[in-house]
């Protein structure tokens, strides 16, 4: 039932071992723009990140303290790291985490709008502004509870308002991820937007549509699956962003499954992409990889029913042995807020909860009452 490990997960469990892609490590190490500072040479052994932890005091305070949970006060450290950044590249790896310690606190309006004033910086690399724009998308996704505001103060401004012109939500936020593509390939970005045309060319295959409209669809999100693919490695070998692969491989996954229901791929491509997501993130061990687990869980209730039901209780065990680990989480923010919706998420959870009483009690003690069930 379950594929064995492959190269992505393999690359991060050879730790050391892995050697970046010579070109993506040129672009994103070496690959600085002009301003008036000197720009530094990085290397793969002298990266922004590391030159910053060893150089500025208040970038590395800051760090200390988000590790902690303290994101306001990370903030104000990240502040004055502004002042002691070197180069363009320093400065853009500093807003980053402004921006992140932003959204971490809650902080959605200001963190929306440091991430617009990175994507618009032409001083900083196309990575740090793809990212920067893809991570606009991931506020909308990552925190349901907040939905309405993030989805208004993104959709503002140029070119963002443009974005939801005329269109749905989920389509205004596949022509934000195509935006973020339009500075440079990165997964995360092109595994949504490879969901978005996997899930319109089922819809069109499900209303007996042009078969022409149909298939354009679905070269769409193979053409972006590939982008994303092409990409997994880079981050598979990068310390500081491995842990937003869970999440791009579940996406890639769910494009597939979509693509499966009409010929179009296989289950077991996709049930490969849940199984990798869920692989990478139990890595941190107990109260970790939340996502990739509820989606990996979900996937095989709706795909495989009753004959996974065991394979489903020991993926959730860990949301009922390690509960207090995932209290503040944005995963168990999406469950809280899901309760009283008649929604996806809440049809999912009550399924799993269907099959594992102690998920049922879980949910129970975050706020679920037996009306929700």
């Amino acid at each position: 039932m379950e594929p064995e490990k492959t190269t992505y997960t393999k690359v991060l469990l050879l730790a050391g071992v892995v050697i970046v892609i010579a070109a993506a490590a040129a672009f994103f190490l070496l690959g600085t723009t002009s301003t008036t500072k000197n720009e530094i040479l990085y290397s793969e052994v002298n990266t922004p990140h590391d030159t910053l932890i060893k150089t500025n005091a208040a970038f590395a305070s800051g760090e200390a303290l988000s590790r902690g949970g303290k994101f306001a006060e990370a903030t104000v450290e990240y502040t004055k790291a502004l002042a002691n950044a070197e180069d363009s590249t320093q400065e853009a790896q500093i807003m980053m985490k402004i921006a992140h310690s932003q959204r971490d606190a809650r902080k959605f309006s200001e963190a929306i709008a440091t991430y617009k004033q990175i994507a618009a910086n032409n001083a900083y690399m196309s990575i740090m502004r793809a990212y920067a724009i893809e991570n606009l998308g991931r506020m909308y996704s990552q925190y349901g509870y907040a939905a309405d505001e993030i989805k208004r103060e993104t959709f503002t401004g140029d070119p963002y308002a443009s974005f939801a012109v005329n269109a749905d939500t989920a389509l205004a936020y596949r022509r934000l991820y195509e935006y973020a593509l339009s500075y440079r390939g990165n997964a995360g970005s092109a595994a949504r937007v490879a969901n978005w045309y996997a899930t319109e060319a089922l819809r069109l295959h499900e209303a007996d549509a042009d078969i022409l409209a149909v298939m354009e669809n679905v070269a769409f999100a193979r053409e972006n699956l590939a982008i994303a693919d092409a990409d997994l490695e880079r981050i598979a070998a990068d310390e500081n962003e491995r842990s937003v692969l869970p999440e791009i491989l579940f996406t890639q996954g769910r494009a597939i499954a979509s693509l499966s229901k009409f010929g179009q791929a296989t289950l077991e491509e996709a049930a490969a992409k849940y199984k990798e997501s869920y692989d990478f993130g139990i890595l941190g061990g107990p109260g970790t990889g939340g996502y990739a687990r509820y989606n990996y869980a979900a996937f095989l209730e709706e795909y495989y029913g009753d004959e996974v039901n065991e394979d489903i209780k020991k993926i959730l065990a860990d949301f009922n042995e390690s509960a207090d680990a995932y209290k503040n989480t944005s995963v168990f923010g999406l469950f809280t807020s899901s309760a009283a919706k008649n929604n996806g998420t809440n049809a999912r959870l009550r399924g799993l909860a269907a099959i594992d009483s102690n998920f049922k009690n879980t949910l129970k003690s975050i706020g679920w009452s037996d009306d929700n069930f």
